[in-house]
């Protein structure tokens, strides 16, 4: 947006008082200190009572007097419990704290404003006043005139107007303006106050503008989050790096270009690698930019109101060694280090690499662009992948399964997949469990309709109904909460008309995903206040009964921003899914969810085919054999009674 004169983001723990745009603030006091951001990511300072910084906000006189009489401030901000029923300083236009701010959220009733300006009406601001702990993006926009049908300071909270004060003190040059530019002190004063109204704040973003936004304006900045005010479509991409490219050293030169990219509509960047023989066989995996593209718009909330988020694939080189022998190598023993060592090399085009500056090309890539290896396979089995969560890194690992590298729909599924984990999705959607062992507890929740979920992850050509129901998609709804301890069959999952989804406890069977559900398996679905393991898909996994299973919508929730996270610095991995993926025996086990028993290989009908498969693992040829189906729940042994089961069937059903 024009006019920004400073922008604070305090990103940077080791120089807190560093500005993104304008000129670094002026620390006074010793009570700063990092922490989190907001929702954990990105950088935040905390201000104690007494400490307050000095701006050179570099504006000069406007408004028709020889100070500063329009501007706006934006501060990203929050006041820890400890600070509720405080006197709380925004700003103050001296340049020191040798009187009263001018602005303050007072003790008494948790208004907003100052006494020659009069406070809110807490029931105008609502909801807004009195919440502590919790992050708001506060916009004044102040217009000084001596006419008081023009002049103007007004409070937006969240995008929305939330206080209109009165107009008797907003004279030009009067206390409201700032000092400008070529005064004798051209500050304005962030959290400070003269007789010590300031309580703790901590700030994620603190902005100047030198005029006042428009309300539309204002509603296009909305809440706090990681979209900055330099970044109006929240892709973590700042405009002017999608407008003019990346001058990363302030040099003039432009380190990197991101032809097709816009302010208005978010975009993603990923560059790919692949090992020999496993790429994509659909190079553009058109697919998946298709499924981003129809992210709908109330989801995603581009600025332009157009639906999708534009997915840019870059596809290098497809020349990685594969490594030999598959079962000594580091890609078994160290897969992040094996990884690393190919992104030292691979990352950027070759012609980036060759150029003089790609030292700077380099750093401006790594702030746009994700990086995936198509590769063989990683820790000695047959996972699919792996990727950070949230992050920059991920691979696609299909070198093992029945199609060596995937089938198309394997490979586009397990890209995006990946990729989801790296704009923070988890399979449970954000639930997850973080104990050693307890990875699995979330993976099959039937009211988390999405590519994350391990039931969603891939297609199965073997089972019509639930073909039908799968889409190369992340979940564009937050369905309603499960308890497994008070389950109301009446009510069932509440998901998608038409669709079905495979359902615990152990034996796990196939449900319509909207209507009814049996869910104590007595025959009928009338029963409430059931309790029942429904995500408990697997033997293999330990039970996790009385669980609490939360809807989630994946689309509204995307994490774009390459920084505010360790995972983001060069092999740094603290938070990934290495341990936890999708492999190709789970797939297999999740494929015979709805099949009939004896149909070994799940192709519908009962004939040689699975006779071929019993007869590999007659009497003990497989360490987990999949024919043993008799008696009821096997008995670790492929044999005659498998046999007879099969026979029982053949060429049924």
């Amino acid at each position: 947006m024009a006019g920004l004169a400073g922008l604070w983001e305090f990103d940077d723990a080791a120089n807190l008082t560093k500005a993104t745009v304008g000129s670094d603030l002026i620390l006074n006091g010793t009570g700063q200190s990092a922490v989190a951001g907001i929702d954990g990511s990105g950088g935040a300072v905390a201000v104690e009572k007494g400490t307050f910084y000095q701006c050179a906000h570099g504006i000069s006189a406007n408004g028709g007097g020889n100070w500063v009489n329009e501007f706006t401030l934006l501060f990203d901000v929050m006041y820890p419990e400890q600070s509720a029923g405080k006197w709380r300083a925004f700003y103050q236009t001296g340049y020191d704290t040798y009187n009263d701010s001018e602005y303050f959220i007072q003790p008494a009733d948790e208004s907003w404003g100052v006494g020659d300006l009069g406070y809110t009406d807490n029931a105008t601001v609502g909801e807004w006043y009195s919440s502590h702990s919790t992050w708001y993006r506060v916009v004044l926009t102040v217009n000084l005139d001596a006419n008081p049908d023009v002049a103007f300071h007004d409070l937006y909270i969240n995008g929305e107007l939330k206080g209109k004060h009165n107009t008797d003190s907003l004279v030009l040059d009067g206390r409201f303006s700032l000092y400008a530019s070529d005064a004798d002190n051209p500050y304005v004063v962030f959290a400070g106050d003269n007789d010590g109204d300031d309580a703790l704040m901590h700030f994620s973003n603190i902005a100047i503008w030198d005029r006042p936004l428009t309300p539309q304006e204002i509603a296009r900045l909305g809440g706090p989050g990681e979209a900055t005010v330099l970044d109006r479509d929240g892709d973590g991409l700042r405009d002017v790096w999608e407008t003019n490219g990346i001058d990363i050293n302030g040099d003039g030169i432009i380190g990197l270009n991101l032809p097709g990219a816009d302010p208005n509509h978010k975009d993603l960047f990923v560059e790919i690698d692949a090992m020999v023989g496993r790429a994509p066989n659909d190079v553009n995996l058109t697919s998946v930019v298709d499924a981003f593209a129809d992210a709908p718009n109330a989801l995603v909330k581009n600025p332009d109101r157009r639906d999708g988020i534009k997915l840019h694939i870059e596809f290098d080189e497809l020349n990685i060694p594969l490594p030999a022998p598959r079962d000594a190598n580091v890609w078994d023993a160290d897969p992040w280090a094996a990884f690393d060592a190919v992104k030292a090399d691979r990352f950027g085009t070759v012609e980036q690499r060759a150029s003089e500056n790609w030292i700077n090309i380099k750093t401006a890539k790594a702030l746009v662009y994700r990086y995936c290896i198509f590769a063989d396979t990683h820790s000695g089995g047959t996972s699919s992948g792996f990727a950070e969560v949230p992050g920059n890194d991920f691979m696609v690992t299909l070198g093992a399964w029945t199609l060596v590298g995937g089938t198309d729909l394997q490979q586009e599924a397990t890209f995006m997949h990946e990729l989801g984990h790296t704009l923070g999705l988890r399979h449970g959607g954000d639930q997850y469990d973080s104990r050693p062992g307890m990875d699995y507890r979330y993976n099959y929740k039937p009211n988390y309709h999405s590519i994350m979920n391990y039931t969603w992850q891939m297609p199965d050509p073997c089972n019509a109904a639930f073909e039908a129901s799968w889409v190369l998609d992340y979940s564009r709804e937050q369905l309603p909460t499960l308890s497994e301890s008070d389950l109301s069959e009446p009510n069932g999952i509440g998901g998608h008309v038409g669709h079905v989804v495979s359902v615990g406890p152990i034996p796990e069977r196939l449900v319509n995903e909207n209507g009814p559900v049996d869910w104590n398996h007595d025959g009928d679905a009338n029963d409430l206040g059931v309790t029942a393991d429904i995500n408990w898909i697997r033997a293999a996994d330990p039970a996790s009964p009385n669980d609490v299973l939360t809807g989630y919508n994946d689309w509204i929730n995307l994490k774009y921003r390459l920084w505010g996270h360790d995972n983001f610095a060069v092999g740094v991995h603290t938070e990934t899914t290495i341990d936890i993926e999708m492999t190709f025996e789970i797939f297999q086990e999740l494929r015979r969810i709805g099949c009939l028993l004896e149909d070994l290989n799940c192709d519908g009908r009962v004939n040689f085919r699975d006779l071929a498969i019993l007869g590999g693992q007659w009497h003990g040829s497989s360490a987990d054999p999949s024919a043993d189906i008799a008696p009821e729940g096997g008995n670790m042994e492929v044999d005659f009674l498998d046999l007879a089961a099969l026979v029982d069937n053949w060429l049924g059903p």
